[in-house]
């Protein structure tokens, strides 16, 4: 899949999606698998994340994703955002906190010729890492 414009516009949604919605995070000491789950849930277009973070990884030489430790990375980040077990701050508010420091601090990557926020393009690098959906 070619990242396309609505790709990208669509992918705009990881951010925007963060700053609204009650999603209840629950604990961030799920096992691996369970906490991709629950981090890949805030995407609205997994398929354009997926290829986004394929696109990112390739460009840089990676040939194989290890979803578990990105999941982990990330859900560390974003417990620096205030993200627990108790749901003081859901996901997407933490995500948004995340986002907002990334820009803030300027620690964006290069997607396709486009700047991303890095803690969109680990969620998007973490949609690439997950098993294709069974039919």
């Amino acid at each position: 899949m070619e990242l396309s414009r609505r790709h990208i516009l669509l992918l705009s949604g990881v951010g925007l999606a963060a700053f609204g919605g009650g999603f209840y995070a629950g604990s961030i000491q799920h096992h691996a698998p369970d906490l991709r789950d629950t981090l890949l849930a805030v995407l609205d277009d997994p398929a354009s994340a997926a290829a986004a973070g394929r696109a990112w990884f390739q460009s840089s030489g990676v040939s194989e994703l290890d979803g578990d430790a990105l999941a982990l990375g990330l859900a560390r980040r974003l417990k620096l955002q205030g993200w627990n077990s108790k749901g003081e701050v859901t996901l997407k508010e933490a995500l948004g906190k995340s986002i907002r420091h990334d820009f803030e601090t300027d620690d964006m990557v290069s997607i396709a010729g486009w700047q991303f926020a890095r803690t969109s393009a680990e969620l998007c690098a973490l949609a690439a890492s997950a098993p294709a959906p069974e039919a």
